[in-house]
């Protein structure tokens, strides 16, 4: 009993992340030590510039500084922290007053398969909205499996699978997209074509084509590799029905936030950053209310909706609510623990330069093989995922890797675009390959929060065991769909060509 009790605790999540820090030190010490270090690519005056890179040892006098000196920050500046909270205020309302109910239990007559289908490729779609996609399905994906009877657990993992392995796709472009183009244009200008110009919608047909296929091969992947570990759970009765008056409202407030983003009728474009002349920055740059304030105005229509719904319902009394938001966060106290270590552990891969110097090498020893064609795809997108390990940032990693390999894919015949498509791929199959990815601890807290196996209880690598095999198989599949449309030279969007 002891060395079960032992080895529970050594699985446990926190202990897990707090080993990963422990190795991060370590790796830092000896890399510094033996002079580990790359050369990192940039653009610079209209030409490409290099500059050394070094491993920094964080058990240094600099090293202890930085620990004490920002532990605190990097919690502060922890994105996914502040996004969730936000997000399951909103959850939480819509979930009291009983209009999930309404929406969520009548669909537990649909086939498990088909609703898995349906959990990725919703989550593929909402990829459009970056990384706001995992804290607004994470928490309704999960009360959405709970109500019909399956493993809230089970909803939670088919969420991230699809979020995480769809990020580099979906139905249309996203602004990372946009951002990762923008370094695609520079490279190619400066150092192969100087007219070259990224267009958005040059990757559109692969897009829409892979991520149909990806859902299919996902969700049957899922159905029988992952289901059969989980058990069924018990059905939620409920008596409350769907309203129309509460969908007219719905449709109300999103018309009323679509004309809020459109520009140039009266009184219209109050969410974008007129201060911007593309539309897509007008939307989505650093300074657009509504990239700034998109997961606000989601928990926002939630609330109104939930509020409204309970109000034709015969709930009117506010502490319903109050109440109802207090037991949500009931049982995220773990999830907030791991998000402050993960939030260290991410500082201190950054501050080490651990990454950026595995990153440099990797990219390096590609541009020295004499490749082409399916080989150097194939290449370079194990190399990406490989960065992913110590790099799940996917604007971090294409300032490193862009520099050399689009000029390099370029001489080799292959469009700036396709390449950004398969980077974009790569990376989202490292991100599911790797523990050190905020978005993959998170789903821990969620699971953990949801889970009713007190004996097991859920566990990084448990979590991995049951992850990495899925994603190593949809990751063959993104291959060997990149190889076909290669080969067959049809084109990958509008205007736009996997070849020169």
């Amino acid at each position: 009993m002891k060395n079960k009790k032992k080895k529970k605790v050594f699985q446990g999540a926190l202990s897990t992340i707090l080993i990963m820090c422990f190795i991060v030190m370590c790796l830092s010490f000896i890399l510094s030590l033996i002079g580990f270090e790359g050369y990192e690519t940039y653009i610079s005056n209209g030409s490409l510039e290099s500059s050394l890179v070094t491993v920094n040892n964080i058990f240094s006098v600099n090293g202890i500084k930085y620990l004490f000196n920002n532990s605190v920050t990097n919690f502060r500046l922890f994105e996914p922290l502040v996004l969730l909270i936000i997000s399951l205020i909103g959850v939480s309302v819509a979930d009291v007053s009983g209009m999930l109910d309404s929406i969520f239990i009548p669909l537990r007559k649909i086939k498990g398969s088909f609703l898995s289908f349906i959990v990725i490729l919703t989550g593929i779609s909402i990829t459009f909205f970056g990384n706001y996609s995992y804290v607004m399905l994470f928490p309704l994906v999960g009360i959405l499996y709970k109500k019909i009877g399956r493993s809230p657990v089970l909803g939670i993992l088919t969420a991230f699978l699809g979020i995480t392995l769809g990020y580099g796709t979906g139905i249309m472009f996203n602004y990372d997209s946009y951002i990762l183009g923008a370094l695609t244009q520079a490279t190619a200008r400066v150092d192969v074509d100087a007219d070259y110009v990224f267009s958005l919608v040059s990757t559109e047909y692969i897009m829409i084509v892979s991520t149909f296929i990806v859902s299919f091969v996902l969700a049957n992947l899922i159905e029988k590799r992952i289901v059969p570990k989980f058990k069924k759970t018990e059905v939620v009765v409920s008596d409350n029905k769907f309203n129309m008056s509460c969908f007219a409202l719905f449709l109300v407030l999103i018309v009323i936030l679509v004309y809020m983003i459109i520009p140039g009728l009266p009184g219209s474009g109050i969410l974008l950053d007129s201060g911007a002349v593309r539309y897509i920055d007008k939307l989505f740059d650093n300074y657009s209310p509504f990239s700034n304030s998109f997961i606000c105005i989601f928990s926002l229509i939630l609330c109104i909706c939930g509020v409204f719904y309970g109000y034709l319902h015969n709930i009117k009394d506010v502490q319903v609510y109050t109440k109802g938001i207090s037991k949500t966060f009931d049982g995220f106290g773990y999830l907030f623990v791991l998000m402050f270590f993960i939030s260290q552990l991410e500082g201190m891969i950054e501050w080490t330069n651990i990454g950026v110097v595995l990153g440099s090498r990797l990219i390096d020893f590609i541009s020295n093989l004499e490749l082409s064609g399916v080989l150097l795809i194939m290449v370079f997108f194990i190399a990406i995922v490989i960065m992913s390990i110590f790099i799940p940032s996917t604007n971090g990693k294409w300032v490193i890797a862009s520099p050399i390999v689009v000029p390099l894919f370029m001489r080799s015949n292959i469009t700036p675009d396709f390449t950004q498509f398969i980077f974009q791929i790569a990376d989202s199959v490292g991100k599911c390959l790797t523990p050190f990815y905020a978005y993959f601890i998170i789903m821990i807290g969620f699971m953990e929060k949801f889970s009713n196996d007190d004996e097991s209880g859920v566990t990084i690598l448990g979590t991995m065991r049951m992850t990495l095999p899925i994603a190593v198989i949809v990751g063959l599949l993104w291959l060997l769909i990149i190889g076909l449309w290669y080969i067959s030279g049809l084109p990958i969007g509008i205007n736009g060509y996997s070849t020169l």
